[in-house]
C-alpha cells in the first residue's frame, strides 16, 4: 500500500514539474531585433526603460 502512495506522489510531482517546464516556453509577445533595430526602437517616444537592477 506505501508502495502505491509513493508511487502516486511521485507521478503527481513529475506531472506537475513537466507541465510548468513546457508552460515557460510559451513565448507569443517577444520578438528579437538586431542591436542597430533596437537602438533606433528605443529612442521612440512611445517606449519606457525600467532599470530593474538593485543597486
Amino acid at each position: 500500500m506505501l508502495k502505491i502512495i509513493k508511487f502516486a506522489i511521485y507521478l503527481i510531482v513529475m506531472t506537475t514539474c513537466t507541465m510548468q517546464a513546457f508552460s515557460c516556453t510559451h513565448n507569443d509577445n517577444i520578438v528579437s531585433v538586431s542591436a542597430p533595430e533596437f537602438e533606433k526602437e528605443i529612442k521612440s517616444d512611445s517606449v519606457q526603460l525600467v532599470d530593474v537592477r538593485t543597486p
